[in-house]
């Protein structure tokens, strides 16, 4: 078996071409020593870890939301109820420290039954700070 051992400079450059790169560990054998997406090197969506970590947001979002979507939206802005509802999911998000800081806006059509979360979320990875935007519709 021939195998080919990449040096520790030619990993980053593989990886701002989103080439995920093996490495040997001594301790756990062939393991990923960059987890990337194809996203381009300066996106937040570069590494994996930071999409995950957007992944699992929006899909607690998601679920918090969920018994609400279809509903006439203008009762549950009025009531703050929506927004009550996200701002506790996202401090719970925060007290676990899958998020650093976040901020939410509700845009929404006072006519109908459509919305719009609109989400900010500051994370952290084991290597860098990372500000991403996620939307996530009420309908």
């Amino acid at each position: 078996v021939n195998t080919y051992d990449l040096v520790n400079d030619e990993i980053p450059y593989l990886s701002d071409y989103g080439i995920i790169a093996p490495r040997l560990s001594v301790r756990k054998g062939l393991v990923v020593s960059n987890g990337v997406t194809p996203a381009i090197s300066t996106s937040s969506l570069h590494y994996l870890v930071n999409v995950r970590q957007i992944q699992v947001v929006m899909n607690e979002l998601n679920q918090a939301v969920q018994f609400y979507k279809g509903e006439a939206i203008q009762p549950l802005m009025n009531n703050n109820q929506i927004q009550k509802i996200i701002d506790s999911t996202l401090t719970e998000l925060k007290n676990q420290g899958l998020v650093i800081d976040y901020r939410f806006n509700l845009e929404y059509d006072k006519n109908s039954s459509s919305g719009l979360i609109k989400v900010d979320l500051l994370t952290k990875n084991m290597v860098e700070y990372v500000s991403t935007q996620a939307q996530l519709s009420l309908t």
